[in-house]
């Protein structure tokens, strides 16, 4: 008597439970249908907008950089408005680096000691990644010898300095920056090479095409890909390297007498 008085018809458990159970019930299921309000889309929606802008806005105003180092007047505009939040963000890293397509790269060689004959100066090379290790030391002279090089201005100053007294400015903080760099480099190899005398070379290693990678089978290190590049727009590349010029990273190549890669080969092509 006692289990059927306490005892629950089946089909009043299974209504009790269902009616538990029942989505249109259910909290969570209650709250769950809510959207968001069109002020609120509208406001993520410029949200979204700033930021492609400011991501846009640092390869825009360097696609448009001229020789002189100045930018389009719209591209400065619409960098300068994004700056704090560019800068907040640290969207304005480096660009044209790796990518798209990575261009030369660009060593220091240092004649250490008297050229004059019967003198013969010694060759140090930046970076070197025989001697520099780990990476992140060799890195960080490949990042200086890069430095010299966007810092690079010539002696003679640009035509366009005649009318436009910015540029003239301009050229004179970049040569006297210029100066300045390759002093600090000579000084310090006089101080740990104990030499009197430092010539500070700026060398250009280029990439090879396809033409010399896949029918001449030049390699990365081919002393055909190192040029020396002029200190004065007076200057020219010289027709030929020195042997000593450069020393790649393969010590059994020998430099050949030729500074332009693959001019036998533009030759043929008409």
């Amino acid at each position: 008597m006692r289990n059927e008085a306490t005892r629950i018809p089946s089909s009043n458990r299974s209504t009790t439970s269902d009616s538990e159970t029942s989505p249109a019930t259910s909290p969570t299921m209650a709250g769950s249908s809510t959207s968001w309000s069109p002020k609120f889309r509208l406001l993520v929606s410029l949200l979204i907008m700033l930021h492609v802008m400011a991501v846009f806005a640092e390869p825009f105003r360097f696609f448009t950089r001229s020789s002189q180092r100045l930018h389009s007047p719209d591209a400065g505009l619409i960098r300068g408005w994004l700056s704090p939040y560019i800068d907040f963000a640290y969207l304005h890293h480096g660009y044209f680096f790796f990518a798209p397509n990575p261009g030369p790269s660009h060593l220091i060689s240092a004649q250490l000691g008297p050229a004059t004959p019967p003198h013969q100066p010694r060759e140090v090379v930046i970076p070197d990644k025989t001697t520099q290790w780990p990476r992140l030391y060799y890195h960080r002279h490949f990042m200086l010898s890069e430095f010299l090089h966007n810092s690079f201005a010539p002696p003679e100053q640009p035509i366009e300095a005649n009318t436009d007294p910015y540029i003239m400015e301009r050229w004179k903080i970049d040569r006297e920056l210029y100066i300045a760099i390759t002093d600090s480099i000579k000084n310090h190899f006089k101080k740990i090479e104990n030499v009197d005398e430092v010539e500070i070379r700026r060398v250009e290693h280029l990439l090879p095409n396809d033409i010399q990678v896949y029918q001449e089978k030049w390699k990365l290190t081919d002393p055909r890909l190192y040029i020396l590049l002029p200190e004065s727009l007076s200057e020219t590349a010289p027709a030929s390297l020195p042997s000593d010029a450069i020393r790649p990273a393969n010590p059994a190549i020998s430099l050949p007498a030729q500074t332009s890669p693959g001019a036998e080969v533009l030759e043929e092509i008409p």
